[in-house]
């Protein structure tokens, strides 16, 4: 890694807090080796991020294991989470238990387009699909999330 070799290391507070959801110090060093942005981000701003996923439910343990499966979420943008709650809660309504099912089944869950999401709802509106229907066809096939619009079209075929 080009800013180990510089001397660059994450934020110690965060590598503490880290510490604390009992990531072990081989998932910290993946995350730090593996995710650029870990240098810009504050203990802080991670702390906002996954206080967001505890309001869905998501138990400690959970958020671990989410971590490690998606390891850009220590450092994803509150404009994108809650732009994804802004889709998932008020366009498809729905519920915390809802959405913590999507996390748990799809760890990206919170690291996807909203734009692309959005493109992918209303392609299927447009199709002829209730927000009903989308919605439980997102629910049984949570990897759909994580498509582009063209990935799912050639999904459907």
């Amino acid at each position: 890694n080009s800013r180990e070799k510089e001397g660059e290391t994450m934020n110690r507070n965060l590598f503490l807090y880290l510490r604390e959801l009992n990531l072990t110090d081989e998932e910290i060093k993946y995350i730090e080796q593996n995710n650029q942005f870990i240098y810009q981000t504050s203990k802080e701003h991670t702390k906002l991020v996954l206080d967001k996923l505890r309001e869905k439910g998501i138990t400690e343990i959970e958020l671990k294991n989410l971590l490690v499966k998606n390891i850009y979420l220590v450092t994803e943008t509150l404009d994108r989470i809650n732009k994804l709650d802004n889709i998932y809660i008020n366009y498809l309504n729905f519920s915390n238990e809802e959405i913590k099912y999507l996390l748990i089944t799809n760890a990206n869950t919170y690291s996807v387009s909203p734009i692309e999401l959005k493109n992918i709802i209303d392609y299927l509106t447009n199709t002829g699909y209730s927000i009903e229907i989308i919605k439980k066809f997102i629910l049984s096939n949570p990897q759909v999330i994580s498509f582009t619009l063209e990935e799912l079209k050639r999904n459907l075929i």
